[in-house]
């Protein structure tokens, strides 16, 4: 499974692995041994767009919403059955995209983003989220099997993605976000089922939530003090 910055650039993928099968002379590419060009006719026959032929017969499938339906059906068709050996998916497709793999390749981590058109068009260079990267590392696994997972970026960005990838981030509570919890208290206050004079016993109640694990954990976060969970509550 190969994530590539863009739709676009999943046919260049293509291309080079084609090209690079013929440099090994590997004419059948990644289609498994047992199987011949010739048999895969009534495969080629059902698509659509006759340009995936080169790629399909070869092993090699295309995924996104640019594909026509019909078209991305037989793709996952061809890769359950293992005809297709290597899918090439745009990032933003990490999300969507059905499908597992043994060895899963993320080629860079930089993607361009066009805002407006013409003369006014925008062109960003933007950072693959930590959430898609972190998707992306879970469809390494194949028959309940963990599987290898390749990460391609920028050197300045290796030692963050490496340790993000080895040890995770924590995730921090976001209780204090909003009005959530003053709400939730004023209820119990107007309700009776808490003192609004007791102190003590909202602090109680509070020490039970995933805010006061976190406080207790990473007290820098929440701007409190680590040696005193009660005081980092109030």
């Amino acid at each position: 499974l190969v994530f590539v910055p863009s739709r676009a650039q999943t046919r260049s993928v293509a291309n080079d692995l084609i090209t690079q099968c013929a440099m090994e002379l590997r004419m059948q590419g990644y289609i498994p041994a047992h199987l011949t060009i010739d048999s895969l006719e009534p495969y080629v026959l059902r698509l659509q767009d006759s340009s995936l032929a080169d790629y399909v017969t070869r092993g090699i499938g295309i995924l996104h919403e640019g594909v026509s339906k019909p078209d991305r059906a037989l793709m996952l068709e061809l890769y359950a059955e293992g005809i297709v050996r290597v899918l090439i998916v745009p990032h933003d497709s990490c999300w969507s995209a059905p499908v597992r793999a043994g060895v899963v390749v993320v080629m860079g981590t930089q993607y361009t983003r066009v805002e407006g058109q013409g003369e006014k068009a925008d062109r960003q260079v933007r950072e693959y989220t930590l959430s898609e990267i972190a998707f992306m590392q879970g469809r390494a696994v194949r028959h309940a099997l963990p599987g290898r997972f390749h990460l391609f970026c920028q050197a300045e960005s290796k030692e963050t993605l490496t340790r993000f990838l080895s040890e995770g981030l924590p995730l921090e509570s976001s209780l204090m976000d909003g009005e959530v919890m003053r709400t939730w208290l004023r209820d119990r206050w107007k309700d009776g089922v808490i003192s609004d004079k007791d102190r003590q016993q909202t602090l109680d109640v509070l020490s039970w939530t995933y805010l006061a694990r976190r406080i207790a954990s990473n007290p820098m976060y929440y701007d409190a003090e680590a040696d005193n969970q009660a005081a980092s509550l109030s």
